[in-house]
């Protein structure tokens, strides 16, 4: 997203602050990708590179950036578009599947004393349920 903060635009609110809560300088840059788009809208990473100077997670982006060889990530990669944007999906669906069972889990938990928590976790877990099916790998023919 550091490369195509496009990727960034094109993700809905609830997985803007499902990264922006990770913990740690994952979750402290993605808010801080979230800021940097919310007051500049899509930027180049040149732009986002100068932005992150002396902040606490600069290192962890310049990491991310950094192709294997040593060159900048994203400009000689020959990962095709629609490949990083499929890994890029799956990463994601996996987050949410995640936070999904999480909030079944405490919907669960409120079954005793909430009547519609049984409602919500049907509701979650079929939502979860619906987003396993697309990251489970096509099936031979």
């Amino acid at each position: 997203m550091l490369a195509d903060m496009a990727a960034w635009e094109a993700q809905p609110h609830e997985v803007h602050a499902l990264l922006c809560e990770l913990p740690g300088e994952h979750g402290q840059l993605f808010a801080w990708l979230d800021r940097q788009w919310q007051e500049h809208g899509v930027q180049p990473w040149a732009a986002l590179r100068e932005g992150l100077r002396g902040a606490a997670f600069e290192a962890l982006a310049e990491r991310l950036m950094t192709g294997p060889d040593g060159s900048p990530a994203g400009y000689a990669d020959a990962t095709p578009a629609a490949e990083a944007q499929a890994e890029l999906r799956n990463v994601i669906d996996r987050l949410v599947v995640d936070h999904l069972k999480a909030l079944e889990r405490d919907a669960i938990d409120q079954m005793g004393s909430d009547p519609q928590a049984l409602a919500r976790f049907r509701a979650l877990q079929e939502r979860r349920r619906l987003i396993e099916l697309r990251l489970k790998p096509d099936l031979p023919a």
